[in-house]
């Protein structure tokens, strides 16, 4: 073997390495990416669902949630899906808070709670705002991580995307590259 054939074979070598040892850090990236990534949803999740227990919300929020899930899941009418606007309309209507409570004690046979005591606790409430603020942004923040393209696992599908990809970077379109230039100097001559 002549000493030009054994730089040329020592460069595609050194291509090769340096391609494999790519793969496996953008790999490694990638993996650890999507796992963060999965750990930042299950906790966005976690506080979602201890801001949401029902002991723990101020009372319209609480009120909004009981009807929604014990209620209204639980029969043929729809469910409420503006929290906000109900929770401000409870605030600021008497007869919202009526018609509220005479529906709710209709559809809950537990319900041991007085009409005045429920408007007295409805009006007392300043807190439901707040922590309806803070479920809302965490909600969006968990359709950000739901969205992000680091969501799911990373699959033999697309390790073997990834493979090619890098690959076709680093030999065929280098090799097209050489082509081209040696066609170009070709056609010069």
């Amino acid at each position: 073997m002549n000493k030009n054939t054994k730089k040329i074979i020592a460069k595609e070598f050194l291509f090769l390495l340096g391609t494999t040892i790519l793969f496996f850090v953008v790999l490694f990236a990638w993996t650890m990416l999507s796992d963060s990534n999965s750990d930042r949803k299950y906790e966005i999740k976690q506080e979602i669902t201890e801001l949401t227990q029902a002991n723990e919300l101020p009372y319209r929020l609480r009120v909004f949630y009981f009807v929604n899930k014990d209620i209204l899941n639980n029969s043929s009418w729809n469910k409420m899906e503006d929290s906000e606007k109900f929770i401000s309309d409870l605030k600021t209507d008497p007869e919202i808070v009526s018609s509220l409570y005479s529906f709710i004690k209709e559809n809950d046979s537990g319900m041991t709670i007085k009409e005045e005591e429920f408007k007295e606790k409805v009006r007392n409430d300043k807190e439901s705002e707040t922590y309806l603020t803070k479920i809302t942004s965490l909600e969006k923040e968990l359709e950000k991580t739901k969205a992000s393209i680091f969501s799911g696992s990373v699959g033999d599908d697309e390790i073997l995307g990834l493979g090619l990809t890098l690959f076709s970077i680093f030999f065929l379109l280098r090799y097209l590259i050489y082509a081209t230039k040696w066609s170009v100097k070709e056609l010069k001559q």
